[in-house]
């Protein structure tokens, strides 16, 4: 077998002479890359694979700063300036075949003055899913462009190979450093995974939380795409996966959710005492839109699907919040009825009584039996703590009869 060695030595100084001719002499102030790109687990090199030089990491800023490609001996040699961190990716893809065939290499470096760099890029077998249709949240109108991560089954963190991280959407890299729509998702090959789908564009490795403003409100959203037995796909594959489904199956999810909240708190104000027949008609009614959503959903209508869910989370979300302000109100207004009948059943003892002692007993037993009343009629007093209750009402009937003796006075004067 003839030596190849001598060949590749001389690819390699060929390559660099290439470039030294087309850069500015940078002496000294500038780094040399020596790379090679091969095949994970055979080794096998990997031939007129691309070769991009991006300034920054991929979760910071970053911009292209050159482009090239390696020989047909899976070597190349780049010369970089001195002095800021690059990101070097490397990536091929076979035209022949539908999908991705690699996972891109990403390895993050610092250009040192004079210094000399050996890489090794291997690249993994990939594979490509597209997602078709939008990104709907039942939560929001207008939600933000989606960001779609490669989750690990087990650990559910996004997949990192390198310095990679297997994120996508509309970002500058990789999709359109890469030239991938927006909606093109580049996976590993033979090793089972998901897909996360957030709607924001603050995502970070390993996290699955991402946020957007609604109004004054922050809002964290995201969902899963998932098969029973996960997404596996083999080496340049590609499948399609509708995003408006799986939209509405987690709108779906989102809602019943929701729905079940509001009937706990129903139940929950019911033992309290409050009166609450139109809440149950209002959702009865929610209950009539899942239904609908459910029928459009099985009939594969999608869009009609979310409307329906759309619609039942507005109204869930309204009910859940008036349930939240009823029993708020309810307790705040109870010490405003407290020197109410305070003030009743001092008047009332002052017109049938007396003696002024006569007049303070007659109050105390009114006020004691408008108490009673009101705690049973009334559900607000129910909510409200004992000591509480019984130190606000002492201090109330104290207080309107302290007043009621006092004013006589200070009127004869």
């Amino acid at each position: 077998m003839r030596n190849r060695g001598p060949l590749l030595l001389i690819s390699v100084l060929l390559a660099i002479s290439l470039i030294l001719s087309h850069s500015p002499a940078l002496g000294n102030e500038s780094t040399i890359v020596l790379g090679t790109v091969s095949e994970r687990g055979t080794g096998d090199r990997i031939p007129n694979a691309h070769v991009l030089v991006l300034v920054g990491h991929q979760e910071g800023y970053i911009r292209k700063v050159l482009e090239t490609g390696a020989n047909s001996s899976g070597y190349f040699a780049l010369e970089l300036p001195a002095g800021s961190n690059y990101s070097i990716c490397v990536y091929y893809d076979n035209p022949l075949t539908p999908g991705f065939d690699y996972v891109p290499s990403v390895k993050t470096i610092y250009a040192l003055s004079g210094a000399r760099l050996n890489l090794s890029f291997e690249l993994y077998e990939g594979a490509s899913l597209l997602l078709d249709g939008e990104v709907l949240f039942v939560e929001t109108a207008y939600p933000e462009k989606p960001v779609f991560a490669v989750l690990d089954p087990e650990s559910r963190e996004i997949m990192k190979f390198g310095d990679f991280t297997l994120k996508f959407g509309e970002l500058d890299f990789p999709n359109k450093y890469l030239e991938l729509d927006p909606n093109h998702v580049i996976v590993p090959a033979g090793i089972p995974f998901m897909i996360g789908v957030y709607s924001g564009s603050e995502i970070s490795a390993g996290n699955l939380d991402v946020i957007w403003y609604s109004g004054s409100n922050l809002i964290s959203q995201s969902f899963i795409i998932d098969r029973p037995d996960h997404f596996l796909l083999e080496k340049g594959e590609t499948i399609h996966v509708d995003l408006t489904e799986f939209s509405v199956l987690n709108g779906l999810s989102t809602v019943k959710r929701l729905v079940s909240e509001v009937q706990f708190i129903i139940r929950e104000r019911k033992e309290e005492g409050f009166y609450l027949a139109l809440e149950e008609q209002r959702l009865s009614r929610t209950y009539s839109l899942i239904h609908e959503a459910e029928y459009f959903l099985n009939q594969g209508e999608f869009e009609f699907s979310f409307a329906k869910l759309r619609e039942a989370y507005t109204e869930a979300s309204d009910l859940k919040r008036w349930l939240d302000e009823m029993r708020i109100e309810a307790y705040r207004s109870v010490f405003l009825i407290l020197p109410f009948l305070a003030l009743t059943a001092s008047a009332i003892s002052f017109l049938f009584f007396e003696g002024r002692s006569m007049k303070v007993i007659a109050a105390f037993v009114v006020f004691l039996l408008l108490l009673l009343a009101t705690y049973l009629l009334y559900p607000g007093s129910r909510i409200v703590e004992a000591p509480i209750f019984f130190g606000a009402s002492l201090a109330s009937l104290i207080s309107v009869l302290s007043v009621l003796a006092v004013l006589p006075m200070f009127m004869r004067g």
